[in-house]
């Protein structure tokens, strides 16, 4: 019998379960990867197994989402 296999290149993206929900929204409104699903295997609470090549996007809106976080509130009267 012949047997087939399914071959994926991607990476593991290790990371918290917040984040991990920050990745996945991500996917969900298509602001990573051209709007095309990049979350391939999820790995449990602390990783995922995504596309190759798409870590550097998801950099990208982690450290946006750091920054906006990380600025003081501050508005003029």
């Amino acid at each position: 019998t012949m047997s087939t296999f399914n071959v994926e290149k991607g990476e593991i993206f290790k990371c918290d379960t917040i984040l991990k929900e920050f990745i996945k929204h991500l996917q969900q409104q298509g602001k990573v990867n051209q709007g095309v699903d990049f979350i391939l295997h999820d790995l449990g609470e602390t990783g995922l197994f995504i596309k190759s090549g798409v870590s550097d996007q998801l950099f990208e809106h982690v450290n946006a989402l750091m920054d906006s976080n990380a600025k003081p509130d501050i508005k003029e009267k």
